[in-house]
């Protein structure tokens, strides 16, 4: 989790040029925010797919080491994508967000 807030917030202070002037020109606060959760939501569901499989697999391997436990159980699956896809999500919203609420001129300025 850490490595993805990493990634989208280097990413993020790359496009904070492109942010302040898009914020003059009529875009709402809310714009860069939602343009970064929409960019990054299919990698996001990706991870999550292919991680519940993985997850699966795994569970079809071990089976015969587990001794009273499912080996595949969809709740636990179901709510383990829902905390992961909502922590990852949180990620990517909180250094947009904050891209968002720097000032035009300052965001200029460091260039």
């Amino acid at each position: 989790m850490l490595g993805n807030y990493a990634m989208v917030a280097y990413a993020v202070r790359q496009r904070e040029r492109e942010i302040a002037i898009r914020s003059p020109l009529g875009a709402t606060p809310r714009a860069p925010t939602s343009l970064f959760l929409r960019q990054n939501a299919p990698a996001v569901a990706t991870g999550l797919v292919l991680g519940a499989l993985g997850a699966i697999g795994v569970g079809r391997v071990l089976r015969s080491q587990l001794h009273g436990v499912a080996p595949f159980d969809p709740a636990i699956v179901l709510a383990g994508c829902i905390a992961v896809g909502g922590v990852a999500m949180l990620f990517v919203w909180w250094p947009a967000r904050r891209a968002a609420a720097v000032s035009p001129a300052a965001a200029l300025d460091e260039g």
